[in-house]
């Protein structure tokens, strides 16, 4: 009878031994089971569960599952990155999917749907890239994520009232003008003989710049036209910038160009005809220029601090210079037509004396040999011509005597 009394209490003991293992494995103290609550997570510690075997713990889907989506904004170039991470890192996510309706703005809605794969060895983590529907010009897309546990047992992001939506914009072109669209510039505005010019397009909208051809025409002082092109090549990842040089010509060449580009839906646009001439050594001037207003419209310029201080010496000193120039001319004028009245007044009245008509006679025949005559033989006639008009006219004649 204590025989079997003493078998049964053994048995009784073995038995408490083995319920209690596990947790004293564990080495769990209440604190510990107090701080997790009485979720399942708790019973899974206790019992000693593999890392992996665990369900979901809580009943709504941000409570067991984080999510990261990026970008915040999108084209229709853009890809959407969907990035899951479970809030535990024991509870594995065995597998999840991505259900979402695509609104073309060109075209028929349709549904989607992905499946997400781990990231590395990383069970807790999952991801999927949702590529662009570039076909499209412009689209709406929403949707929603479905992840499983370790029992299969579905978690839907709509229990959080979790739903994803964005609008994919357009590409292409916003603006009908290629100046609305882009900006060109080119440097420098006046080129020297054999230096090149660089021609820079810049996107204003972000707009990727699929392709732009350079169009050139050259007319050389000669008269010979002749015309080209070349592709612009890109100058940044985004093709949002492209550059293309104009070679160097001869001084006195003549140079017309324009672009044409195009956007990932190869509707073209077509800039305004630009022209410069390639300068000579004569022309060639270093001074620096600066734009004429703070957004830089290089259709109109001004000279910097340099030149305007060289400029308005020149104005300072050459004012005055022409104001005293022009009053000396006018003095001189007017001195010269006084001293021309004056030998008017000394000269007498001629009065024909009788007798003398002939000396007349003989002055006038003088004036007329005079104007037919050039050289010495004028220079003789005039001379005979005075020294007659003074025999007849002058008041110290025989007359006085």
């Amino acid at each position: 009878m204590r025989m079997n009394k003493t078998c049964t209490i053994a048995a009784i003991l073995a038995l408490s031994a083995i319920m209690l293992a596990p947790a004293m494995a564990l080495n769990i103290s209440d604190s510990e089971i107090s701080a997790h609550g009485t979720s399942v997570y708790d019973d899974t510690l206790v019992h000693g569960t593999r890392a992996g075997e665990i369900g979901w713990q809580y009943d709504s889907f941000t409570q067991n599952l984080d999510v990261n989506v990026t970008p915040e904004s999108i084209t229709t170039l853009d890809q959407i990155t969907v990035t899951i991470t479970s809030v535990f890192s024991d509870v594995w996510i065995k597998q999840a999917s991505l259900y979402g309706v695509v609104y073309p703005d060109d075209g028929f809605q349709f549904p989607i749907s992905f499946p997400f794969f781990k990231v590395d060895t990383d069970s807790s983590t999952f991801r999927y890239i949702i590529e662009p529907f570039s076909q499209f010009s412009a689209y709406d897309i929403e949707f929603y994520i479905v992840a499983y546990d370790y029992f299969n047992t579905p978690m839907d992001s709509r229990s959080s009232n979790l739903y994803f939506e964005y609008s994919a914009i357009g590409s292409g072109w916003k603006h009908d003008t290629f100046d609305e669209n882009i900006e060109l510039t080119y440097w420098p505005l006046k080129a020297n003989a054999t230096e090149e010019v660089e021609i820079t397009l810049r996107s204003r909208d972000n707009i990727t710049i699929k392709g732009a051809n350079l169009w050139v025409i050259y007319e050389t002082p000669e008269g010979d036209v002749e015309e080209g092109g070349w592709n612009f090549s890109k100058a940044n990842v985004n093709s949002t910038e492209m550059r293309q040089t104009i070679p160097g010509y001869g001084a006195g060449t003549n140079i017309t160009f324009w672009v044409i580009a195009w956007d990932d839906y190869n509707v073209q646009v077509t800039s305004k005809f630009y022209n410069y001439s390639v300068m000579g050594i004569v022309e060639y001037t270093d001074f620096p220029f600066e734009y004429s207003d703070d957004l830089g419209n290089k259709d109109v310029w001004i000279p910097d601090d340099v030149i305007t201080l060289s400029m308005a010496g020149i104005c300072a000193l050459g004012i005055p210079l022409i104001i005293y120039l022009y009053a000396v001319g006018i003095r001189r004028k007017k001195r010269a037509e006084d001293m021309i009245m004056k030998r008017a007044a000394v000269i007498p009245t001629e009065e024909v004396v009788p007798g003398e008509e002939d000396s007349l006679e003989a002055i006038e025949g003088a004036d007329s040999q005079t104007s037919d005559s050039s050289g010495g033989a004028r220079s003789q006639s005039s001379a005979e011509m005075s020294e007659t008009f003074t025999a007849v006219a002058s008041p110290g004649g025989e007359d006085s005597e």
